[in-house]
């Protein structure tokens, strides 16, 4: 009778060490505050052609994207376009080096967008990121540079 109670103890005990075990405390899906490391610093996409009409004709411009990823805001700016940006990010690792950031914009008082995207880490030197949520954005590729851009033509210094 002892030996049963015993062989039934030690399996109870066992039993519970084990599933204690498989517990987990951190769930994969949480938000983190700031933005990824692997992310941070100066990122560029390649020059390209933007057309317009302009007094009847059709005209171009060369242009590009840079975005510049800091610890707690995210800034992009189309070089003779617009800029948007966020502070108080967070972020959350999705797998296969996939990225999902949110921030605020703040639009004037009273007025707070919240911006999302998605970011892939291709190499250590290429990024694809997508602003999530505005279907008239496509996914852009993104490359590492100094952060130094050229004041006669507008174009990132590698």
């Amino acid at each position: 009778m002892k030996k049963i109670c015993r062989t039934l103890l030690l399996l109870i005990m066992a039993l519970g060490i084990f599933s204690a075990a498989n517990t987990q405390s951190a769930s994969a899906s949480s938000y983190h505050k700031g933005t990824p490391t692997a992310l941070r610093g100066y990122w560029r996409t390649k020059i390209h052609k933007n057309y317009y009409n302009h007094g009847g004709h059709r005209d171009h411009w060369w242009g590009y994207f840079h975005a510049a990823i800091k610890s707690s805001n995210i800034r992009i700016d189309a070089v003779q376009g617009g800029a948007y940006g966020a502070n108080k990010m967070s972020y959350r690792y999705a797998g296969n080096h996939t990225y999902y950031l949110k921030g605020k914009e703040e639009m004037g008082p009273g007025t707070v967008y919240t911006l999302k995207w998605k970011i892939k880490k291709l190499s250590s030197n290429k990024i694809k990121l997508v602003l999530l949520g505005n279907k008239d954005i496509k996914t852009m590729t993104y490359y590492k540079f100094s952060g130094r851009i050229s004041k006669h033509t507008y174009y990132p210094y590698l």
